[in-house]
């Protein structure tokens, strides 16, 4: 089961200056990440690369996301009380996600 799974957020748009941040009751090891980025009619809303940050500092990525038809997993190696998802890339707007999820190891 997901450690952290927020869904269907997006931000005001913030296109490549979005983030969002989950929160753990207690400090964990994350072995795996899950993102499911959302598409607009419009052509936008959409991430096409992100990072994620601890609250400790570790950082993985940059990662790469192909389109929005299905949530994509990325192995990491971190611990952490807090991740921020921050992007990288996006075709702008009010980009958002369908799903993050944080796989304990």
């Amino acid at each position: 089961m997901p450690a952290g799974v927020p869904t269907a957020r997006s931000t005001n748009g913030d296109g490549d200056k979005g983030f969002i941040e989950i929160e753990f009751a207690k400090p964990s090891d994350v072995g795996a990440i899950e993102v499911w980025t959302r598409s607009m009619s419009n052509n936008t809303a959409q991430i096409f690369e992100f990072t994620v940050t601890t609250d400790n500092g570790q950082k993985a990525g940059p990662f790469k996301l192909p389109d929005a038809r299905k949530s994509y997993r990325f192995d990491v190696d971190l611990q952490a009380t807090r991740l921020r998802l921050d992007v990288v890339a996006s075709n702008g707007g009010n980009v958002g996600l369908v799903e993050f999820a944080a796989y304990s190891r």
